[in-house]
């Protein structure tokens, strides 16, 4: 701003039609209402837009406001419409997502988020900059399920064309016989090398080139012949193998026989890890309510709808750093302190407080991505 007038950058040849308003919000956004391509906002230097076809009135705008409570609203040919401030921030195609149906989700090693869009292909979210790569960067398949980052970077993939790399940009594709054509749910990693688990119902290792059963140590594993499924494979800190099967929870430790895997307090289907460095695993699965499994002595403590949880199915499981898990489910994603789950364990409270997210609060669908793959 130089004497009392507001210059601005163009913004790119991103809005290439007439502008019938501008309007400059409490938090410095700027919106332009056009006559023929609904609304844009810009952020800085990134620019995002709202039309008719994602639920705009009319792509006409004829006028823009922003009320006292910072909600803006947008009058159009075809009506008024409303935007407002919530809980929770959508990023959709609009955003430069490959599509909307954002299925898988890690961040990396450097705080890079890398989200799998079935039908579309792979995001990469970097200081707010979303980069999309699909088939024609030489993406095998716009559909997979389990992904993985290795210890060298390498974000794994278990596309439907079998096991593929992204690393510096390129795509590469592992065409191995028990690989190629076969569901991968679960991808992991451990001082022998790579992982993979696949609807052959056994987990693998890649070894010289090929995809090998199963060994830790030299020594084969209750995984590495054909007969249980494994929905996701986790790593501790202390190198600690951890793997969510349809027959339970298997631990492999360091110094411990192979055969000792089944942790037999958990036999039913584990579709989900979360390990809280508090010295406890928190696991959601095919059985009512989320599961606390104590590493120390294996105490097992469930906690249900009836104790205060929104939902008994998560299919994830976050914590943050104030002390509360996150938990996504069909119905919503919702809150829960983790002192209240300690002291429902330790018979201190009778019921557990939670808070849930949905649509009211932003999300475009309240059902999060059901648990098939890591």
């Amino acid at each position: 701003q130089h004497g009392g007038h507001l210059g601005l950058e163009p913004p790119g040849r991103q809005i290439q039609t007439e502008v019938a308003s501008v309007l400059i919000d409490r938090q410095g956004n700027i919106w332009a209402g056009t006559t023929t391509a609904g609304i844009y906002r810009v952020t800085g230097n990134q620019v995002s837009s709202f039309n008719a076809p994602v639920g705009l009135t009319d792509d006409r705008v004829l006028c823009l406001y922003e009320d006292r409570e910072g909600s803006l609203w947008v009058g159009t040919v075809g009506g008024l419409d409303r935007f407002r401030d919530t809980s929770v921030t959508t990023h959709t195609v609009n955003e430069n997502l490959p599509s909307d149906r954002a299925e898988n989700i890690i961040e990396a090693q450097d705080g890079t988020v890398y989200v799998f869009c079935a039908g579309g292909g792979l995001a990469r979210i970097h200081d707010g900059s979303v980069t999309s790569f699909t088939k024609k960067d030489g993406l095998p398949s716009a559909f997979s399920n389990g992904m993985f980052e290795g210890r060298d970077g390498s974000i794994w993939l278990g596309t439907n064309a079998g096991l593929t790399r992204f690393r510096d940009g390129k795509f590469t594709l592992y065409a191995l016989p028990r690989l190629s054509g076969r569901f991968i749910p679960a991808i992991g990693e451990d001082d022998e090398g790579l992982i993979v688990a696949t609807t052959e119902a056994l987990a693998l290792r890649l070894r010289n080139g090929d995809a090998v059963p199963l060994t830790i140590r030299g020594q084969t594993t209750p995984l590495s012949t054909p007969g249980n499924y494994t929905f996701t494979i986790y790593r501790d800190s202390s190198g600690t193998l951890w793997f969510g099967t349809a027959r339970g929870l298997f631990r492999f430790a360091n110094g411990e026989p192979p055969d000792r895997a089944p942790q037999k307090q958990i036999t039913f289907p584990v579709t989900t890890i979360f390990n809280d460095g508090r010295g406890s695993l928190w696991l959601g699965g095919r059985v009512p309510g989320l599961t606390r499994f104590r590493i120390r002595d294996g105490r097992v403590t469930r906690y249900t709808e009836n104790d205060g949880l929104f939902d008994d199915y998560p299919s994830h499981i976050l914590a943050d750093n104030a002390g509360n898990l996150w938990i996504s489910a069909a119905s919503g994603i919702y809150r829960v302190s983790q002192q209240d789950l300690d002291d429902f364990a330790d018979g201190r409270i009778s019921a557990i407080r939670s808070d849930r997210y949905g649509t009211a609060g932003g999300m475009k669908d309240s059902e999060a991505a059901s648990p098939l793959s890591q």
